[in-house]
């Protein structure tokens, strides 16, 4: 929501899932309450679920030194405990309303109470877009649509250009981060245990699942699509430009990947290949401490080479490309974002070799992120399964389970390429519900009405630590130490988007409420 020209009054409401109470912050940068808004008086008008708030204003410029003043601020679709009395306080620079709630946001009798309201106002379309509020991200919904389908096309999210040649009718789901780990668990890690077949298992696995040409690829963050089935991206070999080794150098510079009839790479040979038949006739009957790559590498030289490159999908980032760990990293791997053709807006991210130079996608594969990524168009229809997918809720998702899973509420984000801190946040809360506006005098009050709700948020503090000098870096690495904070990387980019959200949401509160323990509070729609 863009703020109004004139500074106005703006009205935040609050609440927690596990608490019955909504709160108000009702501000405006021109306004001491405090000091301005004398004889203040709030009140309830039910019939029309407005808040009414009025005071006598002080303003010099008049000779009888007030003016009577008064705001109607809608109130969400809770249910409020009119029994109760309405508790609230002028301060310098807002005015709190606190209401106390039958039952919390969370109630199911709340939530049959809200679909049954948009039944009788709105018909199921409304009713489609009030389930759509409280639907999670999910990669089992995404699957069953997309195998569904009879083909699907991928789209650039921002410009609506067509990314793929053909439509895909091939969608795998991609295998779990910790493979290894659940293979060690269940054979064993030692000769005697069949420690040898865990091995095989996992380096077998990771084989099977490199890009291959019409097949799609998917998981929480991303669709994998091989380069040879994206439209107007042509990866050519080096040699094909008249280059030698002398220039190979000039030819990983991040401009040579700008979008184009096709991107200049040095290497058209990667690992895409079909290894379904080796997997499938492999025997595990050896059990033995060596390593696939030596075994294969006995029966082919190729194949060989193919596990080289592929090893990096083995250290549990398994076509993740969108949040990594400190073990998911590999110094032999360079991230590189992928650009749509039309618009050069960011579409997705694939791996290259350092240790060649190459620029193409080491396993033939690019990943396409559902928040940058449309199956159909218009983007914002029903047409696009991942239209509720933001780089916001896909980060704050992967945040809270990351968090669930190392009892870690603290994270420093880092700079996938540079390995340096670009923001630091903290979880405070997961399960909580806002929203926000500006008061605006209208006569149709239930319109007015029927478009205030409550979105589930999950509240964060953060600093962002994009220029931070050596000093504040060392701050950092003592805060990070100290709270045990979890370390996670991400592409540049991603971040620096991500951080510029949560600055434009710390306009939702008043200054004396948005700064905690020097970090700014904020919000991301979960």
């Amino acid at each position: 929501m863009s703020a109004p020209q004139n500074p106005k009054w703006r009205y935040t409401w609050e609440t927690l899932a596990s608490i019955p109470n909504l709160r108000l912050f009702l501000f405006n940068p021109n306004i001491n309450p405090a000091n301005q808004c004398k004889d203040l008086k709030v009140s309830l008008n039910f019939e029309e679920s407005l808040l009414l708030v009025s005071w006598n204003e002080e303003t010099t410029p008049r000779a009888n030194g007030s003016a009577d003043f008064l705001l109607k601020i809608p109130i969400p679709r809770v249910l409020v405990d009119l029994s109760s009395l309405v508790d609230f306080r002028a301060t310098e620079d807002h005015i709190g309303v606190k209401l106390v709630l039958v039952v919390p946001i969370n109630h199911p009798l709340l939530m049959n109470f809200d679909l049954g309201f948009n039944l009788s106002y709105g018909g199921s379309r409304r009713l489609e877009t009030s389930l759509e509020q409280f639907q999670h991200l999910s990669l089992d919904s995404d699957m069953k649509y997309l195998t569904s389908q009879d083909g699907v096309h991928f789209y650039c999210k921002k410009c609506s250009i067509k990314l793929t040649k053909r439509p895909l009718r091939s969608f795998v789901e991609m295998p779990s981060v910790d493979w290894r780990e659940v293979a060690d668990n269940w054979f064993g890690t030692c000769c005697c245990s069949f420690g040898g077949i865990s091995e095989k298992l996992v380096n077998n696995y990771a084989i099977s699942y490199t890009s291959a040409e019409g097949t799609c690829m998917i998981d929480a963050t991303s669709v994998i699509v091989s380069k040879n089935d994206l439209a107007n991206c042509v990866f050519r070999d080096y040699r094909d430009a008249g280059e030698n080794d002398s220039d190979r150098s000039d030819l990983v510079s991040e401009e040579n990947v700008a979008p184009s009839h096709g991107l200049l790479v040095k290497n058209q040979n990667h690992c895409c290949v079909d290894m379904t038949d080796h997997v499938g006739n492999h025997e595990y009957e050896d059990c033995s401490h060596d390593s696939i790559t030596s075994s294969l590498g006995q029966e082919s030289t190729k194949t060989t080479e193919i596990l080289k490159n592929c090893q990096f999908l083995l250290n549990g980032s398994l076509g993740n490309s969108f949040m990594f760990k400190t073990s998911n990293l590999s110094k032999e791997i360079e991230w590189i974002e992928f650009r749509c053709t039309q618009c050069s807006s960011v579409v997705g991210a694939y791996p290259s070799a350092t240790a060649t130079g190459d620029l193409a996608p080491i396993d033939g594969g690019v990943r396409l992120f559902k928040c940058y990524t449309s199956t159909g168009v218009p983007t914002s229809g029903p047409g696009n399964i991942f239209r509720n997918y933001t780089l916001q809720r896909m980060f704050i998702n992967r945040l809270m389970e990351s968090a669930n899973d190392e009892l870690s509420f603290r994270t420093v984000v880092k700079d996938l390429k540079t390995r340096s801190p670009m923001l630091q946040i903290v979880l405070l809360n997961s399960d909580a519900w806002s929203c926000t506006g500006y008061c605006i005098e209208r006569r149709d009050n239930e319109e007015l009405v029927l478009k205030i709700k409550l979105h589930p948020v999950v509240k964060v503090l953060f600093s962002d630590c994009t220029n931070a000098t050596d000093a504040q870096s060392r701050m950092i690495k003592e805060w990070e130490t100290k709270n045990q904070a979890d370390e996670i990387y991400m592409l540049r980019h991603q971040v620096e988007e991500l951080t510029e959200s949560l600055k434009s949401t710390q306009d939702r509160l008043p200054f004396s409420c948005s700064l905690i323990q020097g970090m700014s509070l904020s919000a991301i729609e979960r």
